[in-house]
């Protein structure tokens, strides 16, 4: 028994010496981490950004809603009060870190299971967002206390909270409680009200979530937080906190670099894994392919009132511009008003046309631009497409179907197709659709998630390409200043569909152009092609799209409002103002390049036009084809017409003569089809014609026909008629009838 007692105390013991020296080591660790760092004068002041982002040529990119610094007085007390009332609300009275508040946030952790609060004061954060790095580790969490009490032993309230909120990220690319003020509000620091410092605040936390422009119900969400905070805080009297809540949010427009500079650190947000924040604040270089000239000539467009517009409500409706160079895939021009950005899902009406319906039957082998279809309301099991205006225009060729953008054919040759190759084909340029294919209305854009205006260009370039499918984006490569390399985007190319249906596809949004939906552009001295969608209710348009290139560049317009509110909607169409502004920026770029190029594998051929109304067929024109019914498409070597117009093969093959004049005049008359005929006398001393006979003609028919009129001089004539109109006249001579 004393054996056994001997043994557990031993036990024992070593499990305290054990539990023991882990403690003294985890003591050690933590003061020699924590005495491991010394608060950095220099850094604590220093500007937060550290990234730095270049343009095409190699300069820096600025912008005015930067690492504008502001001292403490100039701030405002509403600002001071809203975020120690969310942040910190014993910032006063702790001397850098708040254990009440740090050992409350790890016993609902413990709850939780997971870490799901933090207990970071404003000092501990201004020690993280100036001293430190940005990784999750306890490391970096103990040398944040140690630098947070230096702080405070050295700089006052007041200091830290001016050197915190000038330090602080807002989203957007801004750093800094002056440049946020500006972008958000149009104000300086000390003439926001409450509410508009309860947004600030409320962003700092999540700010692709909370900023008010991209989610102004969440930020308004977030804003009430805040303010009763401020009220339970006695910041604000039960007077001022109602006020507070009735503010709403109006978007302020922002005229500089800021749209371009903000979808740049969202694009290297993406490929780098990592926050804006955290973008800004590391000491990086992102190469962009900004031009200049061009986005100043983009902004200045922006600035006119010509080319923007309003929803129904009387607001600014969004609006956003893609310019993006063909051969490397860079966008080199970007600007946007409103909430809606480049990566945002919206639907693409019909500027989704090219890549789900035409492209991928011209691949298929399905259809040429000459090919005949009926412009009618048709039903698709259940399914009834409407034309824009509820306009039918009965027989068409697949060239005009695009040209005016036609729904009926275009849900009649989706229907037809191997649909789940189309949706491939769209994949392959850069088009991503979560849809089944056998829903009929992805052919007029009604997607279930839509389609973002950075892939909507992506596809576009890739038919300018001529069906090379190339990465779009911002930025051309990422480096540490060692010169390492982060992130490159890929030059990797592949073919999306033939060079000779990209061609084909040009060609007819080139004629989309010159006579259809896009005709706005129609009088730039070089060569477009474009695709306008309009998509709305009988609520009114939320979206107006218009998707162009030339040979050298790539250009995306979206107008829109709201979906299904009458309030929210806008009045113009994709043909309207979208395309409007692309024929203003381009008429002020230009294009070195005229013309596009046309590829071996594709030929132009004249097609006859009457042998395919009469037999819906394509037939190439023979040497008697009149040139009325002469039109001229382009084809590619696996479709183009193998037979030649079994019409007008002879001329018409028509005669008149007289072959008679016993008993009256015995006329004798031949033709072919197509045509039909109409027989006249004609009084050759005066007096009116009078038509004997008309009719068709059968193939290579001779008709006699015997007229028997008051003696006379006569002459006979036979019109030929095509439909009706007259396209020639054969004469007899004059004879004397009747004697």
């Amino acid at each position: 028994m004393k054996i056994r007692k001997l043994r557990a105390r031993t036990a024992i013991a070593a499990t305290l010496l054990a539990v023991g020296m882990i403690l003294l080591a985890l003591v050690i660790a933590f003061f020699s981490i924590y005495f491991s760092v010394n608060l950095d004068q220099e850094k604590i002041k220093a500007e937060k950004a550290k990234v730095k982002i270049l343009d095409n040529d190699q300069n820096e990119i600025t912008s005015d809603y930067v690492n504008r610094y502001v001292p403490y007085e100039e701030i405002g007390t509403n600002i001071v009060n809203a975020f120690v009332a969310l942040e910190d609300k014993r910032f006063f009275e702790h001397e850098g870190v708040d254990y009440y508040r740090t050992v409350g946030a790890f016993v609902q952790n413990l709850k939780n299971g997971y870490a799901k609060q933090g207990g970071s004061t404003i000092t501990q954060q201004l020690a993280k967002n100036t001293q430190l790095s940005n990784e999750k580790t306890i490391i970096r969490k103990i040398k944040e206390l140690k630098l947070a009490k230096d702080i405070e032993m050295n700089y006052k309230k007041e200091d830290i909270l001016e050197l915190y909120l000038n330090a602080i990220y807002y989203g957007s690319g801004i750093y800094g409680i002056e440049s946020a003020c500006k972008k958000y509000f149009d104000k300086r620091p000390i003439a926001l009200l409450p509410a508009e410092a309860a947004i600030l605040a409320g962003i700092v936390k999540n700010p692709k979530k909370y900023n008010p422009i991209d989610n102004p119900e969440n930020a308004e969400s977030r804003m009430k937080i805040v303010l009763r905070l401020m009220k339970e805080q006695n910041y604000l009297d039960e007077s001022q906190y109602n006020e507070a809540l009735s503010y709403r949010y109006s978007p302020i427009e922002c005229r500089d670099n800021g749209s371009y500079t903000a979808a740049v650190l969202s694009e290297a947000s993406s490929v780098l894994g990592i926050s804006e924040a955290e973008i800004m604040s590391s000491p990086i270089v992102i190469h962009t392919y900004l031009e200049p000239i061009e986005q100043n000539k983009l902004i200045s467009l922006f600035l006119s009132e010509e080319y923007s517009t309003q929803t129904q409500d009387g607001n600014l409706a969004d609006e956003y511009c893609i310019v993006a160079d063909n051969r490397s895939g860079g966008i080199t021009a970007y600007y946007s008003v409103g909430k809606t950005d480049i990566d945002d899902k919206r639907q693409p009406g019909s500027t989704i046309k090219p890549f789900v319906v035409y492209l991928p039957a011209l691949e298929q082998g399905y259809l040429t631009e000459a090919t005949p279809f009926i412009d009618e309301k048709k039903n698709f099991n259940g399914y009834s497409p409407k034309n824009y205006g509820d306009v039918y225009s009965g027989p068409v060729d697949v060239e005009t179907a695009v040209m005016q953008s036609i729904n009926t054919v275009a849900v009649d040759i989706y229907d037809k197709i191997d649909r789940n190759k189309a949706l491939i084909l769209a994949k392959n340029s850069g088009l991503t659709i979560d849809d089944p294919s056998d829903n009929l209305s992805i052919a007029l854009g009604g997607l279930t998630t839509g389609i973002s205006g950075k892939e909507l260009t992506s596809g576009y370039m890739t038919i300018a390409n001529g069906g090379t499918y190339k990465q779009v984006g911002f930025i051309k490569r990422i480096e540490r200043l060692d010169g390492s390399i982060l992130y490159e985007k890929s030059e990797d190319k592949f073919r999306a569909f033939s060079e000779e249906s990209a061609f084909l596809m040009t060609d007819m949004l080139q004629k989309t152009v010159k006579m259809g939906t896009a005709k706005k552009l129609n009088r730039l001295p070089f060569s477009v092609a474009a695709k306008t969608g309009t998509v709305g209710t009988s609520s009114g348009n939320s979206d107006a799209w218009c998707a162009s290139f030339t040979p050298e560049k790539t250009i995306c317009v979206r107008i829109g409002g709201e979906n299904n509110s009458e309030m929210k909607s806008i009045e113009t169409t994709g043909g309207g103002l979208p395309t409007m502004l692309i024929s203003a920026f381009l008429s002020k770029i230009g294009s070195r390049k005229k013309y596009f190029d046309i590829p071996e594998g594709i030929y132009e051929a004249e097609i006859d036009t009457l042998a395919r109304k009469k037999d819906n067929m394509l037939y190439l024109c023979n040497e008697f084809t009149p040139d009325k019914y002469r039109q001229k498409y382009y084809f590619s070597e696996k479709n183009y017409p193998i037979n030649s117009s079994p019409y007008f093969l002879d001329g018409s093959g028509a005669e008149i003569s007289i072959i008679g004049l016993i008993d009256g005049a015995t006329i004798q008359f031949r033709g072919n089809i197509p045509y039909g005929y109409r027989l006249f006398r004609e009084n050759v001393l005066g007096g009116k014609d009078v038509m004997l006979s008309q009719g068709e003609f059968s193939e290579d028919e001779t008709i006699l026909w015997t007229d028997t009129p008051l003696a006379g001089l006569y002459r006979y004539r036979l019109e030929l008629t095509i439909e009706g109109e007259t396209v020639d006249r054969k004469y007899t001579g004059s004879y004397l009838v009747g004697f």
